[in-house]
């Protein structure tokens, strides 16, 4: 199962299953930037939009520290180790690649 993290908005704790648009949008932009090197491309099955108001705060200030302000998208893959497809909350597991990188970042 591939879950990938839209983007981060301003909100705190806050997580929700991207609207259809954005499913499509990300999905789209994920399968054309697959590497046809690494093989078939995954299918994408749960876009979530996650939130934290810590974080973003902190990616704002440093991206204005930046000369070059461009943003480039990239996509990372990590383990998933709880439902949060299903609860819709971030867990504690210490092993859940998504949850944490949500909670405290990269």
């Amino acid at each position: 199962q591939l879950t990938v993290r839209a983007q981060l908005l301003a909100d705190k704790g806050n997580i929700r299953c991207a609207y259809q648009w954005e499913f499509a949008e990300v999905s789209q932009k994920f399968n054309t930037a697959w590497a046809m090197e690494k093989g078939a491309c995954p299918t994408v099955r749960h876009v979530l939009v996650i939130t934290n108001e810590t974080l973003e705060m902190r990616w704002s200030a440093y991206r204005k520290s930046l000369s070059n302000q461009s943003v480039e998208e990239h996509y990372h893959g990590t383990e998933l180790k709880c439902r949060i497809t299903e609860s819709m909350r971030l867990c504690t597991n210490g092993s859940c690649g998504v949850c944490g990188i949500s909670s405290i970042g990269l």
